[in-house]
């Protein structure tokens, strides 16, 4: 069975990996800076440091928003990865779309 990807499409792949990998590696070491950052905010609280409470707590109320688009980054790699998989299975399958005049009318 001969492969029907390009030089390219093995690039991208490794591309993907490498950010998904960059990504992971992110998410653990964001938790201990996380801490770091809580202990500033505490720090700042108890030498009455408003300036710094206040950066603090405007970088702390980005945090769920952050959250939020590094799962829908994730969850956009792990769709695309299925969809390219079925795309390149059905391609090596020989499974060919119908042509789209078919597909409108309703045959």
């Amino acid at each position: 069975m001969e492969s029907h990807m390009t030089r390219y499409d093995t690039a991208l792949q490794f591309d993907a990996a490498d950010f998904l990998e960059r990504t992971v590696t992110d998410i653990v070491a964001f938790p201990p800076r996380l801490i770091g950052a809580l202990a500033i905010l505490a720090a700042a609280n108890v030498l009455a440091i408003d300036l710094l409470i206040e950066r603090v707590g405007t970088a702390v109320s980005y945090l769920p928003a952050f959250i939020a688009g590094l799962a829908v980054i994730i969850l956009g790699f792990v769709v695309a990865g299925f969809t390219g998989d079925a795309v390149t299975r059905a391609r090596v399958a020989g499974v060919t779309a119908p042509p789209a005049n078919r597909v409108a009318s309703g045959e």
